[in-house]
């Protein structure tokens, strides 16, 4: 019957005997020829794995190699310039600077009528350089006048509204009394003292596209060493020049130092030796030159002694000042010695910068107007 039929078929010991035979001979191989397949399909699984690995991230890696590549040999931007810079080795240690006197000042405006209009070409080109190079300091634009008189006044004789004196009092006379050029050189005193850092004139140009990290390694500069950095204005005098200098204005037979440092770039630590001297001193000959009255020629020769290049020469190498009392008297040093050493006894670098500070002189201050 039909239903027997499908009993034996379903009950066949010998039909259930053989299928159980055949697959298991099947199954049962070798068990190097399983470890063979099993590595062979490891191996096209992570090949493939591996070759789309790649393609996925091939464009990204592509894109940021030539990226580091571009980033690292142009610097359009500060924030390309930091790694620019350390591939280079043009980064010093500024651990030992605070945040508060990484400051970089210029000054423009106190005898320009068009100082409404912006600055000149160069002078913008030059200070956009400044900004780009260093991004990690503060750019100070000391550009408007009543904003320079109104600082320097709180700075030296203080702020009678917040019962706050000022650390000058005197200078503040020489101030009234001074021709623009030097406020110019007065207040970049003043504002160093107070606030540290470096000062350099629109027309300078420095090592490593304006870049300050690029100068401090070049001449040495540590500010866990120095208090202040003055550097020669142009090479050194001769014997002749230095004695002719004692026929100068003000000068009262005295004669310059051979080696003549400049103003025109200026580094110190807030309340230097160097620069409160170079306050004092600047005060005490702005007012007694002002008692003269003097042409065009003579002022110009006049602010050279009275508030430029001679006034930090004296307060680094010694002041010999007839008269001059200040609080900062600076004591006489072996002029020799300090320029074979390149620093004086209370650590003011005093070095010859060579090609790393460039003076466009544009002598924009010898006019009327300024001098």
């Amino acid at each position: 019957s039909p239903r027997s039929t499908r009993g034996s078929r379903l009950f066949d010991d010998t039909s259930v005997a053989s299928r159980v035979s055949t697959t298991s001979s099947s199954r049962l191989q070798a068990p190097s020829e399983i470890m063979k397949r099993n590595l062979g399909r490891i191996y096209l699984d992570n090949k493939v794995l591996l070759t789309k690995t790649a393609g996925y991230y091939a464009l990204p890696v592509g894109i940021l190699i030539i990226g580091l590549v571009f980033l690292t040999t142009f610097r359009f931007s500060a924030l390309t310039l930091p790694l620019h810079q350390a591939l280079r080795g043009q980064v010093p240690d500024f651990s030992s600077i605070p945040r508060k006197e990484r400051n970089i000042h210029f000054i423009f405006g106190l005898w320009d009528d068009d100082v409404g209009k912006g600055l000149p070409v160069e002078f913008r080109r030059n200070l956009k350089a400044f900004e780009r190079s260093n991004p990690n300091w503060r750019i100070f634009k000391w550009f408007r006048k009543p904003m320079i008189e109104r600082y320097a006044k709180a700075w030296t004789v203080g702020n009678s509204s917040k019962d706050d004196e000022g650390s000058f009092p005197s200078t503040w006379k020489a101030w009234k009394v001074a021709r623009p050029v030097q406020r110019a050189d007065l207040f970049r005193y003043i504002m160093l003292w107070q606030m540290g850092g470096f000062y350099f004139d629109l027309d300078v140009e420095i090592s490593g596209d304006n870049s300050v990290a690029a100068l401090m390694k070049a001449v040495d500069l540590n500010p866990s060493i120095h208090t202040a950095a003055l550097f020669y204005e142009k090479g050194r005098l001769t014997e002749e020049e230095a004695v002719w200098s004692a026929h100068d204005i003000g000068r009262d037979g005295l004669p310059e130092y051979r080696t003549r440092l400049s103003n025109y770039a200026l580094w110190s630590r807030p309340r230097s030796k160097l620069m409160e001297c170079a306050v004092q001193l600047a005060t005490y000959r702005i007012l007694k030159v002002s008692k003269e009255d003097l042409d065009l020629d003579s002022r110009l020769l006049a602010t050279l002694y009275s508030s430029g290049p001679d006034v930090v020469t004296e307060c680094a190498f010694g002041v010999r000042e007839k008269g001059f009392q200040g609080s900062a008297g600076r004591p006489l040093q072996d002029e020799e010695e300090v320029v074979q050493s390149n620093i004086t006894k209370d650590k003011v670098l005093v070095k010859d910068p060579g090609p790393n500070i460039v003076n466009g002189n544009t002598f924009s201050w010898k006019n009327e107007k300024a001098a």
